[in-house]
């Protein structure tokens, strides 16, 4: 018994969450339509909430009803605002805590009889009786007041922001990053955009759906996976403490321990190049020397206008929301340090090139990095960074 009323509460609390989350989508209006069998009875059902005099529902009256429409009228009938007409007269006209709230409603009961009685009763008619009518009402028609020029503005009528029509004003961090190829996030794909070329106004999504897990027969390690595994290591470490081979090797081992990662992406994540760039790293070692200092894996939100994402938009008041969230930043008394840690593969027959090419494809994003941090700190981003783990570079991003 104690099961089945455990089970019983359960799916009534997950009912109730459903309800709160339909009722709260409305945005100016909410008209809601239910059935009762008889109106008095309905309503004195609804009554019993005003024996409690508390805000909220008594258990025992959500318990004993058994659909949406009791719920509703238990919370109203205790409204002043209720139709006195609605109500029995052996209870108390409204809950007292509940005088002075402005909430507007109506409560209309309606009968089949009401209904039949709206709008005009018309015969059925067959198709070819309608195409008769309509023919004889277009035969005694006068066109002689028709405006042609009107009737032409609005069949010809062309959106002046159409391109605008094609994105939306809010753009995630696994959407907004794509437009600066971030292959790092698991969510995103590896896309080729020149940023010397007009963007064209679309959001940033993947035109197809990976895989679902269980329909793939890849076992390795993506090394986008890989790659996310190691910027959580690097958000992972703990600053204020001496870090060293054994320290890596024990968070990782802890991730794995939680079912943060899985034994098969742990054990492919570079812990030495990790252990290096703290050792060797000018940044490193300006990490671990201010650790107060050091703010990681924060989120941000910025108001970019659209021509700068999206070209071909004409509208040049036209904004678009950008949220995302950047790997870290230090901020010290005269400086602003922002960083971005990336794992892509570098050439080593041809490290040069390879890191400039790396370079150009995220000067981008950590741009657009940098213009929220400086919105965020009221103050300009002085030194931006990537790192490259794979080859323990530190380079720098230069422009805006």
């Amino acid at each position: 018994m104690l099961a089945s009323e455990a089970t019983k509460q359960a799916s009534l609390a997950e009912e109730m969450r459903k309800l709160y989350v339909a009722l709260t989508r409305a945005e100016q209006r909410l008209i809601i339509v239910g059935t009762v069998k008889d109106r008095e009875k309905a309503v004195a059902n609804w009554e019993k909430a005003c024996q409690s005099d508390r805000l909220v529902l008594d258990m025992n009256d959500r318990l004993n009803t058994n659909n949406a429409l009791d719920w509703i009228g238990m919370c109203l009938v205790r409204h002043p605002r209720f139709a006195e007409s609605l109500r029995s007269r052996q209870v108390d006209p409204h809950f007292i805590d509940l005088n002075g709230d402005e909430t507007q409603f109506q409560i209309e009961f309606v009968t089949v009889t009401d209904l039949q009685k709206i709008g005009q009763q018309t015969t059925p008619m067959t198709g070819a009786e309608w195409l008769k009518t309509l023919h004889n009402k277009l035969g005694d028609a006068d066109y002689s007041e028709v405006n042609v020029s009107d009737i032409d503005r609005v069949m010809n009528f062309s959106y002046p922001n159409l391109q605008a029509t094609q994105t939306t004003a809010y753009q995630s961090v696994s959407e907004v990053k794509r437009l600066f190829n971030d292959p790092d996030t698991i969510e995103m794909g590896d896309f080729s955009i020149n940023q010397n070329e007009t963007g064209a106004a679309n959001r940033f999504v993947a035109k197809d759906f990976d895989q679902p897990r269980f329909l793939q027969t890849k076992q390795a390690p993506a090394a986008t996976e890989i790659g996310t595994a190691t910027h959580l290591l690097m958000q992972e470490i703990d600053l204020t403490q001496p870090i060293t081979a054994a320290r890596i090797a024990a968070r990782v081992q802890e991730l794995v321990m939680g079912n943060v990662l899985t034994e098969e992406v742990a054990a492919k994540i570079d812990q030495a190049s990790v252990l290096n760039f703290f050792e060797n790293s000018e940044l490193g070692q300006l990490l671990v020397a201010h650790p107060a200092q050091v703010k990681r894996e924060q989120p941000f939100s910025l108001l970019l206008s659209a021509q700068k994402l999206f070209g071909e938009i004409d509208d040049e008041e036209a904004k678009v929301l950008i949220h995302g969230i950047m790997d870290g930043y230090v901020v010290l008394p005269e400086r602003v340090i922002l960083y971005d840690f990336k794992t892509d593969y570098v050439a080593f027959n041809d490290k040069a090139a390879s890191i400039e090419k790396i370079k150009e494809r995220y000067r981008g994003q950590v741009n657009l990095y940098a213009e929220a941090l400086a919105d965020i700190l009221d103050r300009p981003v002085t030194d931006k960074y990537l790192y490259l783990l794979a080859s323990g570079d530190l380079v720098t991003i230069e422009g805006e």
